[in-house]
């Protein structure tokens, strides 16, 4: 055989031997460019046009070609020209270029500059699918992207890990009730209204997340399902349901909470595949696993559907005010100092038109319960805030010279009526120096002082304001409620299983044990204590705490079998 050494230049009429059949072989001196291959393949791949015609036909041009930036004067023009030469068309119907990934400086990765990252250390770090999802979530594939190991993390310990803390809640109490999605099912009409929203706003997401996948906008797609899934299901939903799953009786109320998550999280881990594939198919096949149910991978199935008839767009707007009015009342609350746990007797709401108000106050168990509030109004937001204005004086000094100062006097006085005025986006008139002189809306900052024994907050045109009023069966409440978490903390470093029946003692002063004895049922409900007892025992773990400035020493044990201490 003539052996070619591959560190010499090539010598014309040097030949190698085919180790298959023997035959000579020889170089050909004439090479087309090798992007000529690539630019092919379209072809090639059918071996066309002498055979599979059809095959061609039906796959010629392709939906989509992907690729980075540096191939638009390689792989993406070859495959212009040459399908324009031959077929006088494109092959391809659209391109998705990816562009750059950068260091967290905006800088290109180069080993000589020693910012690359290695790709394998950080997914045996942080996972694979954390890693793609980071990727697309960051910015659109034609954007460069600057690469940060912490998004990566944020990504692991964000929104994977409240996507399997959710699936975790419904495993748990769905395996201690016996939960089976056919023996169990609730028509979705007979569900209560949150269950409604929620089924509502995932049918409403998977229609977009379909949108934005036939546009290619993946990017768009990540971001609506993250935000799904950190605020609608858990921060949301789950949050606010989590009590009807612990209640003891299989009833209704509780067959439709696990109807609706297992239907939401079953088509949400569905819609996350193509971007977390491991993830995704770890909790499918648990959703599926037993009862009869066939275990499939996540990836046989289909990708999920929008069902229009669910969605209410109506209730999904109700839903987003009452939420906002939730937010503005927990400012409320941290603005005047008082604890969430401490509840207050009235909620006042301005802003909402009138055709949205019957709509919202369907939901206005949730707000209430979310804010510790006992009842609620429609009102005015003159009734809740006097309006006055504040001089801006970088606007007023260069229309008023010397006579600033008394102009921004004259705003400091001015009547609510005019401050309104200025609101409503119109000018008012204020006597300075025996003349008049205009003052506009931008000269203005217009601010909200609440009316005496109100905490107010708005944004935009919504208004909520809190009674800060605390009468003594609000304080002695708000006594039971300290204490109900105190207990629940117990629970919990004692060790105790959820569905754990409790005794509970407490040693208090006067006046935090005539608030226990008063919501002493209570405090049993929510714990699963079958006895709230004054007394020293020691229990299984006792402490001594602070309750609103009372002290209280809390011991707490588990019910034996048979009921015994």
């Amino acid at each position: 055989e003539d052996v070619l050494d591959l560190h010499k230049p090539w010598v014309d009429g040097v030949k190698l031997k085919c180790e298959k059949c023997g035959e000579a072989m020889a170089r050909t001196p004439e090479v087309v460019d090798c992007w000529f291959d690539t630019g092919s393949m379209p072809y090639a791949q059918w071996h066309w046009p002498f055979e599979n015609n059809g095959q061609f036909e039906t796959h010629f041009p392709a939906d989509f070609i992907a690729e980075g930036v540096d191939q638009t004067r390689g792989w993406f023009y070859s495959l212009l020209a040459i399908s324009t030469i031959v077929s006088g068309t494109s092959s391809f119907k659209r391109c998705v270029v990816n562009d750059m990934v950068l260091d967290p400086d905006g800088k290109k990765m180069s080993k000589s500059v020693g910012n690359v990252v290695d790709s394998f250390a950080v997914m045996e770090r942080e996972g694979a699918d954390a890693l793609r999802w980071y990727l697309v979530s960051t910015s659109p594939p034609w954007v460069p992207t600057r690469f940060g190991e912490d998004g990566v993390k944020d990504v692991a310990s964000k929104l994977f890990s409240t996507l399997r803390n959710t699936y975790g809640f419904f495993s748990l109490y769905a395996n201690i009730d016996g939960y089976d999605p056919a023996a169990h099912a609730m028509p979705l009409r007979d569900r209560p209204v949150i269950d409604r929203w929620i089924i509502s706003r995932l049918n409403s997401v998977l229609s977009d997340v379909r949108t934005g996948m036939e546009s290619y906008d993946i990017t768009k797609v990540v971001r609506r399902i993250q935000y799904f899934v950190l605020e609608d299901i858990s921060n949301w939903y789950v949050r606010l349901c989590r009590s009807r799953f612990w209640k003891g009786e299989m009833d209704d109320d509780k067959k439709a909470a696990y109807s609706t998550l297992y239907e939401v999280l079953t088509a949400t881990v569905k819609a996350v595949a193509p971007f977390a594939p491991f993830l995704a198919d770890a909790i499918h096949l648990r959703l599926s696993d037993g009862n009869g149910r066939a275990q499939s991978s996540v990836h046989l199935c289909d990708f999920p559907d929008s069902d229009e008839k669910t969605i209410d767009r109506d209730l999904e707007a109700a839903m987003a005010t009452a939420r906002s009015i939730v937010v503005l009342g927990r400012a409320s609350r941290q603005a005047s100092g008082i604890k969430v746990r401490q509840p207050l007797s009235e909620l006042s709401i301005a802003g909402v038109p009138q055709r949205e108000r019957e709509r919202v106050e369907a939901l206005s168990d949730l707000i209430l319960s979310e804010l510790n509030v006992k009842g609620m109004e429609w009102s005015d937001a003159a009734e809740l805030a006097t309006l006055r204005a504040v001089p801006v004086f970088p606007a007023l000094g260069p229309k008023h010279g010397k006579d600033v100062n008394q102009v921004a006097e004259a705003i400091r006085r001015l009547p609510e009526a005019e401050v309104k005025t200025l609101a409503a986006g119109r000018d008012v008139r204020v006597d300075v120096a025996d003349t008049d002189a205009v003052v506009s809306p931008s000269d203005v900052k217009i601010e909200a002082e609440a009316r005496e024994g109100l905490s107010v907050q708005t944004d935009g045109g919504l208004t909520v304001a809190l009674d800060t009023t605390i009468t003594e069966e609000l304080k002695d409440e708000g006594f039971a409620r300290e204490v109900i978490n105190k207990i629940q903390f117990m629970r919990k470093d004692a060790g105790f299983d959820v569905v754990d029946r409790i005794h509970v003692w407490y040693d208090a002063g006067p006046r935090l044990q005539a608030a226990v004895e008063r919501f002493a049922s209570r405090i049993a409900e929510e714990t699963l204590a079958e006895s709230v007892t004054s007394g020293t025992e020691a229990g299984e773990l006792a402490r001594e705490w602070d309750v609103n400035g009372e002290r209280a020493r809390i011991a707490v044990e588990r019910v034996r079998k048979g009921g015994s201490k």
